[in-house]
């Protein structure tokens, strides 16, 4: 396992798991390039765990959040000539994921549906590096 040797932090804790049976309880939840690998059915049972996770922690004054760095695929209506080969790029992504896994790469309105079918109640997404986004999901 690619984590098996790392240390804990003061802050930081590694665990080994399934996230879809069960995800520990914390503050906040990362899943980097984790959710586009996944169908819907499977991205809301991850997601529901998550929002467990961060649920059944009671600290006060903590926000507690799910963090999620994956594309957002723009909407097609928005593609112009200055983004149109950040468009293509995304195609060949969202393309690639339906070919080897069972994932695909999600815009914003299908982002949203999977958030709210998994029981949140608001996000917040923020284009943080090329194709990467950061998405924060408040319970």
């Amino acid at each position: 396992m690619f984590f098996a040797g790392l240390q804990d932090s003061g802050n930081l804790k590694y665990v080994r798991g399934d996230m879809f049976e069960d995800v520990p309880v914390a503050d906040a939840v990362l899943l980097k390039s984790i959710l586009h690998d996944w169908n819907d059915d499977e991205c809301s049972r991850i997601l529901k765990r998550c929002k467990e996770a961060i649920s059944n922690q009671h600290k006060r004054g903590t926000i507690k959040k799910v963090i999620i760095v994956d594309m957002v695929v723009m909407d097609s209506e928005k593609v112009n000539e200055e983004n149109s080969k950040t468009f293509e790029t995304q195609l060949f992504f969202h393309m690639l994921m339906m070919v080897g896994l069972t994932g695909r790469e999600r815009g914003e309105e299908e982002w949203a549906k999977l958030f709210c079918a998994a029981g949140f109640s608001d996000y917040k997404i923020i284009p943080i590096s090329g194709l990467r986004f950061l998405i924060e999901v408040y319970p």
